[in-house]
C-alpha cells in the first residue's frame, strides 16, 4: 500500500480497517477534494479502498470523529453519510478513465465503438434491403429511422408490401430508445454489415435477394437503383446488374434460348402476359413459339391492341422468374440488361 493510505492510524481501539476509514473520509470530503485525493493513489490502493467500502454501511460521527483532529466538529455535523459501493464508484469514474478502472478492478475492457451512421449512403440499398428482411418490423423501422430519408426513401420502396405496410406504419410512432439497447444495435450493425462479419459472409446470396426484389419494379425504377448502386459500389453493381431480367428482356434473349425457355412456360401463362403488350414484344414472343402453339395463342389473343388482364403482371413475373431460373440451371444465357431501356422502348 502507499505511503499516502499507511499513514492514516487508527486513533483508538476501532474495528475498521485502514482503508475502511479512507473510505469513510473520502466519502465525507466534498467530490472535488476526493476525487484531486484518488488521483494521487496508485490503482492498486483505488481498488483496495472501493472493496472495503462494501460493507461500511451508514455512517455516524463516531465513525468520523477518530480520523479527524481540528475538524471534528465540521465531520460531526456530517451525520448519516454513508459510503456505499456506488458513492465510492461515482468517485472512481470521476478520478479514473474507463480503462483505467477496467483494469485494477480485472474488468474486460470493450474497444470504443467506431459506429456511425452517416455511413450508411445512397447505394447501400444493396445491403441493407436484404439485411432488414431478416429483422422484426420493429427493428427495421428503427434502423430506416436513423437513416437518411432518401436512403430510407429507397429502402422502403424495395420491401415486399407486406413488409412495407408493417415498417411504415411503426415509424409513424417510433420512439428513442435506451442507450444500453442502442449501444448493443449498433454492435451488431456494426460486425454484420461493416466488420469482419460481413467481410466473411457471402454477398451472392445477399446480391439475389435484392435482384429479386428489383425484378418486381418497373425498368425506370430498376434501373435508377442500379444506378445509385454502381456509383457508390461498381462491383456490386455490375453483380446485380447481371441478374436483373424482365419479362420485357425476352426480345434481348438469343432466338435459342427464347424458344428454350417459352418451351419450359405454359400456354396459359404467355396468353395471360401478352394481354396489353406491344407489337414487337409480341412478335418476338410468338415468333419463338412452334407453329401449333404460337396458333392457340393467338386464337386467344384479341386482335390489335388489348388491355392487361388483372393476372397479367403476375404473368409475366412467372415467365421472367423462369428465365432466372433455366440461366441459373445453365440452361439459358441471360442478355446485358444494360441495353433494356433502350429494348424496352422500342418494345
Amino acid at each position: 500500500m502507499s505511503t499516502q493510505v499507511a499513514e492514516i492510524r487508527p486513533q483508538s481501539s476501532s474495528h475498521r480497517s485502514s482503508t475502511e476509514k479512507v473510505a469513510i473520509l473520502l466519502a465525507s470530503l466534498d467530490n472535488s477534494l476526493a476525487i484531486e485525493l484518488l488521483k494521487k493513489l496508485g490503482a492498486e490502493d483505488a481498488k483496495h479502498i472501493l472493496e472495503s467500502s462494501a460493507n461500511l454501511g451508514p455512517l455516524t460521527s463516531g465513525d468520523v470523529v477518530p480520523l479527524v483532529d481540528e475538524f471534528a466538529n465540521e465531520f460531526a455535523d456530517a451525520l448519516g453519510i454513508s459510503a456505499s459501493r456506488q458513492q465510492l464508484m461515482a468517485l472512481l469514474e470521476a478520478a479514473f478513465t474507463s480503462e483505467e478502472i477496467a483494469s485494477f478492478l480485472g474488468r474486460p475492457t470493450e474497444k470504443p465503438s467506431t459506429f456511425s451512421w452517416s455511413r450508411f449512403t445512397m447505394g447501400m440499398e444493396s445491403t441493407l434491403v436484404p439485411y432488414l428482411l431478416d429483422e422484426h418490423p420493429q427493428t427495421a423501422a428503427y434502423i430506416l429511422s436513423r437513416l437518411s430519408a432518401d436512403l430510407a426513401a429507397r429502402c422502403i420502396e424495395l420491401l415486399p408490401a407486406a413488409l412495407r405496410a408493417s415498417v411504415t406504419a411503426r415509424l409513424l410512432r417510433i420512439e428513442d430508445v435506451k442507450k444500453p439497447v442502442l449501444d448493443v444495435l449498433e454492435r451488431v450493425l456494426q460486425e454484420d454489415l461493416f466488420g469482419e462479419r460481413a467481410a466473411a459472409a457471402g454477398g451472392n446470396d445477399r446480391l439475389e435477394r435484392l435482384a429479386n426484389i428489383i425484378n418486381r419494379l418497373d425498368r425506370a425504377q430498376a434501373d435508377a437503383i442500379i444506378t445509385d448502386i454502381i456509383k457508390i459500389n461498381p462491383e456490386d453493381g455490375a453483380a446485380l446488374r447481371k441478374l436483373i431480367f424482365m419479362f420485357e428482356d425476352i426480345p434481348l434473349l438469343e432466338q435459342q434460348h427464347r424458344a428454350k425457355l417459352l418451351d419450359r412456360v405454359s400456354t396459359d401463362l404467355i396468353i395471360a402476359a401478352l394481354f396489353g403488350a406491344e407489337a414487337e414484344l409480341r412478335e418476338a414472343i410468338l415468333s419463338s413459339l412452334s407453329a401449333r402453339t404460337r396458333r392457340m395463342v393467338e386464337s386467344e389473343l384479341p386482335q390489335g391492341e388489348s388491355q392487361p388482364r388483372k393476372d397479367t403482371v403476375e404473368c409475366r413475373r412467372k415467365i421472367a422468374e423462369a428465365a432466372i431460373q433455366a440461366a441459373k440451371n445453365g440452361d439459358i444465357t441471360l442478355p446485358d440488361t444494360s441495353a433494356a431501356p433502350e429494348a424496352g422502348a422500342a418494345a
